[in-house]
């Protein structure tokens, strides 16, 4: 998957500049990825993962309720 989404990314970058391959486009681009990884990403992925845990032990209390049990029967 990340070698096709690559060969559609460079391939976008060749069409969006006339025909021409930039490497400072390129560069650009995987410096972004880098930023997002190292930054923006492990706080997200963090909070995405509480918030599910807190989902599931919410699920798994209601669960328990006989009104839910009834209902879901």
């Amino acid at each position: 998957f990340g070698t096709g989404a690559a060969a559609i990314f460079c391939a976008a970058l060749y069409l969006a500049n006339y025909g021409r391959f930039r490497l400072f486009i390129a560069a650009a681009t995987l410096l972004g990825f880098a930023a997002f990884m190292g930054g923006v990403y492990p706080p997200v992925h963090w909070l995405a993962g509480h918030i599910a845990y807190t989902m599931c032990h919410f699920c798994d209390i209601c669960r328990e309720f006989r009104w839910i049990k009834v209902i879901f029967r």
